[in-house]
């Protein structure tokens, strides 16, 4: 017998009385299993493996670039700033001068000939560039592990609160998380802990409360309560429960196709795998 994670007050009625104390009342009128040990399933844990490297990987990328704003800083201050032609070693023999820590010597140290104004600003115009490039890399690489980080802390989160709402095929939670996705936002603390938020009805509340008030939803019910729905995500079903496959001959669909695509490139070739086909064909 399947013990279902979620009931309503009609179908918690019918249970049998031996089965009722397995289960709490929701502020809804709806039941869930009160169940332990969820956030040690396997799938759980690799979700916050996952979240915990991004949260590693964009907190390492920050370090990096804050290193090169405190090392070169200065010298964006310094207008037309150009360093093409000379060396690291060189640039940082001259950081002193050009930022102001030291005066510029009187002569070059060869035949004693004070540096005109001229040769002073190409010395200055020398050494922005290189300088401008390697922190606009930097910043550009903090940037892309920013976004990598969000979007993989909103996509675990999501993933995560939908599996405890009873939601186990795979191929509804990717639809649950693609459609809920552009609702939600990451909200950072002081400390650069991140904390996920949907902006629902009521205002912004957490993945947990949604998907708490979510599982109540008629439209909940029809992936909670689909016969494909358990665990594995491959499962058949009746009544069209099954997610169609628009690389399959008899629902080929390119419109669908490019849409899966635009929005989840791995998952399209996963599906254009399954029936021999390549992206494009």
């Amino acid at each position: 017998m399947t013990i279902k994670a979620v009931l309503n007050s009609e179908q918690f009625g019918e249970l049998d009385e031996s089965l009722k104390g397995l289960y709490e009342e929701a502020e809804d009128g709806s039941y869930f299993l009160n169940a332990e040990g969820v956030d040690e399933l396997p799938s759980i844990q690799g979700l916050k493996n996952g979240m915990q490297n991004a949260k590693r990987e964009r907190t390492q990328a920050r370090k990096e670039a804050d290193a090169l704003k405190r090392r070169f800083a200065p010298l964006l201050e310094i207008e037309d700033l150009d360093l093409s032609d000379i060396d690291s070693e060189r640039v940082e023999s001259l950081l002193p001068y050009l930022t102001g820590e030291a005066e510029i010597p009187a002569g070059d140290g060869k035949d004693g000939e004070r540096k005109t104004p001229e040769e002073l600003e190409r010395i200055r115009q020398n050494a922005r560039k290189p300088l401008e490039k390697d922190l606009a890399k930097a910043q550009q690489q903090s940037q892309q592990y920013e976004a990598l980080f969000r979007r993989e802390c909103v996509t675990n989160t999501l993933l995560a609160e939908f599996g405890r709402a009873g939601v186990k095929d795979a191929d509804f939670l990717e639809l649950l998380v693609e459609r809920y996705s552009p609702k939600c936002k990451i909200n950072i603390s002081e400390e650069g802990d991140a904390e996920v938020v949907i902006d629902s009805e009521y205002g912004e509340v957490s993945p947990k409360e949604f998907c708490k008030e979510w599982a109540g939803t008629d439209y909940a019910r029809k992936f909670i309560n689909a016969p494909n729905n358990q665990g594995g995500g491959a499962g058949g079903g009746a009544n069209g429960a099954k997610l169609k496959n628009p690389w399959a001959p008899d629902d080929w669909n390119m419109t669908e196709q490019a849409r899966i695509f635009k929005t989840d490139p791995e998952r399209a070739k996963r599906m254009a795998a399954e029936h021999g086909k390549s992206l494009g064909a």
